[in-house]
């Protein structure tokens, strides 16, 4: 983007996205030189730091987000978590983001439902590679889980 490109973008932006990731976005847009190289050396840290954990095991079980499914919002909503307030970005895409970065591959299956019957997901994240591994994973867990059930009200 050019620089007035680049200004207009941040300034829109940031006018309709507000918490950590869109301020994380709007830095990114905006790095320099020397702040790019020190960010991707610190991914590549990071990178290596978690194939050490895959070095050791086959799988990381995570959330999907902050909380189980809930009624569709508008991203610039907030959204309650166990009685605290989080941006929309970060309750939904804390738990997925940092493997977007790393680029290990995810996989997000279906775990059940909680008490007001919205569903809760997994997701299972695995070493560079290892795609056949964790959909095989993936599968025999599925036979664990209560599955996919839509809520009441919304269609399959």
């Amino acid at each position: 983007m050019s620089p007035d490109q680049r200004k207009a973008f941040i300034e829109d932006f940031g006018s309709r996205f507000k918490g950590p990731a869109a301020e994380g976005l709007i830095k990114g847009i905006d790095l320099d030189f020397t702040l790019y190289t020190k960010t991707i050396k610190l991914r590549n840290e990071f990178i290596a730091r978690l194939q050490e954990f895959f070095d050791k095991y086959d799988f990381w079980l995570c959330p999907v987000a902050m909380m189980p499914a809930f009624e569709h919002k508008k991203s610039e909503d907030n959204l309650d978590v166990d009685g605290r307030e989080f941006d929309y970005h970060t309750a939904c895409g804390a738990f997925v983001s940092v493997f977007n970065v790393t680029g290990h591959p995810a996989l997000i299956m279906p775990l059940g439902q909680n008490s007001e019957g919205m569903p809760i997901g997994l997701q299972i994240v695995g070493s560079y590679w290892s795609e056949p591994e964790l959909f095989h994973f993936a599968n025999q867990l599925s036979e664990l889980t209560q599955g996919f059930k839509a809520p009441e009200g919304y269609k399959e």
